[in-house]
């Protein structure tokens, strides 16, 4: 059975989107079988954040570009290391990295995500590395480079800032996504500043949009997971994938 995929998407740049998915990786990671996949082509961090290094020829624009399998591109990624203690035997994290090299980057600002070739690769990863989820990272904004991965979504999560343009750029995204079938989507309200209540923040924005809301206050740069508000997305994540037949309860 296939992987259960999140794409994780924000309609501005500088909502937080590239860390918060690689703690959710991570987070995940202790009780599934999990793959990042670095779909933002235009911005690639997610090697850097993982502290994995790609290996030349074999990151998703290779296999886009019909170079390598995808298998070929998923990286194990260490987990001691911020976990703290042996990983559970049903657990680990790989990365598909994208490429940063400048010849690599001009050449994304002038094409689409293939959405078949995609689509194949998020298939065929699944069947090779027995996936529970895929977190899938898309490009900010709507786009060539963005739609594909938003189509290819199980669950959308959508992350903003309280900023106004966010919030009109959010409903329009959550528009696009349900006229692409999306069935599920929620939000994610990060960066929240400090002294805010967050459940009022929750309730605020739920009364814009018809999906759940979930609000964080840790600063952008922080990598730690082990956080209640992040825990509950992961759990909803979770939850959904094992509704799926695929993944387990979060610990």
């Amino acid at each position: 059975m296939s992987a259960y995929v999140v794409t994780l998407h924000s309609f501005m740049r500088g909502t937080g989107k590239s860390t918060l998915t690689a703690r959710l990786g991570r987070l995940l990671s202790r009780d599934a079988r999990v793959a990042v996949i670095d779909g933002d082509l235009t911005a690639p961090s997610q090697s850097q954040l993982l502290k994995v290094s790609p290996v030349e020829g074999r990151t998703l624009n290779d296999f886009l570009a019909g170079r390598c399998s995808a298998a070929d591109t998923a990286l194990e990624v260490p987990t001691e290391t911020w976990l703290g203690a042996p990983t559970p035997a049903d657990g680990c994290l790989y990365l598909v990295p994208a490429s940063d090299q400048p010849h690599h980057l001009s050449q994304v600002a002038r094409s689409e995500m293939p959405f078949d070739e995609l689509a194949q690769g998020l298939q065929d990863l699944s069947a090779a590395l027995r996936l529970d989820l895929i977190l899938l990272e898309a490009a900010a904004g709507l786009s060539g480079l963005s739609l594909p991965p938003l189509a290819l979504a199980d669950e959308l999560a959508l992350v903003m800032r309280l900023d106004q343009k966010d919030y009109q750029g959010t409903g329009v995204t959550l528009d696009v996504a349900r006229r692409l079938g999306v069935q599920q989507a929620r939000l994610i309200v990060n960066m929240v500043p400090v002294g805010y209540d967050l459940k009022q923040v929750e309730a605020t924005v739920a009364s814009t949009y018809d999906a759940p809301v979930t609000a964080l206050s840790l600063p952008e740069p922080t990598l730690a997971f082990d956080v209640p508000e992040l825990s509950q997305v992961g759990r909803a994540l979770l939850t959904s994938s094992h509704h799926q037949g695929r993944g387990g309860p979060l610990r």
